[in-house]
C-alpha cells in the first residue's frame, strides 16, 4: 500500500489552522449523541434543533424535481466558477422586482453556500494584516475565516 506521507516525516499544521473551535459543531455532535441515546432507550423524545438554522424542511418539489430531470439528462460537471448565467440573470431579475435595485448578472457571483460565499466576500475586501472589527457576540465562523486569511479580527 502506498503512502503518501514518508513514515519518519510529519507536516506540522499551518500557522492558519489555529482557529477556535466552532462551538456549534460540538453542541450538534452532542445533540446527536443525546438522540441516539434516547433511541436507543426506546423514548420518544428527541431533541429539539434550534442551533444553526438548518432547514427544517426539505427542498421544493419544484427544485427536487429539476434535480431528478438534470440527472436524468446527465447534466453533471462543472459550470462557470460565478455559476451559471441564467441563475445569475434571474437573481438580479429579482432584485430589481423586489427591491428595485439594479444588478448586472456579470457581478453576481452564486456559490453552494454562505461558507463559500464568506470566503470569497472576505477575499475580495480584505488584505492578510488587515484589522477587522466585529460585534461580539457575533456568528463565529466570519472571525474562524477572516484568522484563516491571516486578517485580524478585533
Amino acid at each position: 500500500q502506498h503512502h503518501l506521507r514518508h513514515p519518519t516525516m510529519s507536516v506540522p499544521p499551518s500557522d492558519r489552522s489555529s482557529i477556535s473551535s466552532f462551538i456549534v459543531m460540538d453542541l450538534l455532535r452532542a445533540a446527536a449523541e443525546k438522540d441516539k441515546q434516547l433511541e436507543a432507550k426506546g423514548s420518544s423524545q428527541r431533541v429539539l434543533h434550534l442551533e444553526i438554522g438548518q432547514p427544517s424542511t426539505g427542498a421544493p418539489t419544484k427544485v427536487r424535481d429539476a434535480a431528478a430531470q438534470a440527472l436524468a439528462q446527465d447534466k453533471l460537471g462543472y459550470t462557470d466558477a460565478f455559476g451559471l448565467m441564467p441563475l445569475r440573470a434571474k437573481i438580479a431579475e429579482s432584485y430589481m422586482t423586489r427591491y428595485g435595485v439594479s444588478v448586472q448578472p456579470q457581478h453576481i457571483i452564486t456559490t453552494t453556500g454562505s461558507s463559500g460565499a464568506f470566503v470569497v466576500g472576505f477575499l475580495a475586501a480584505f488584505d492578510a494584516g488587515m484589522r477587522v472589527a466585529m460585534a461580539s457576540p457575533g456568528y463565529p465562523c466570519y472571525r474562524n475565516i477572516l484568522q484563516a486569511l491571516g486578517v485580524e479580527v478585533v
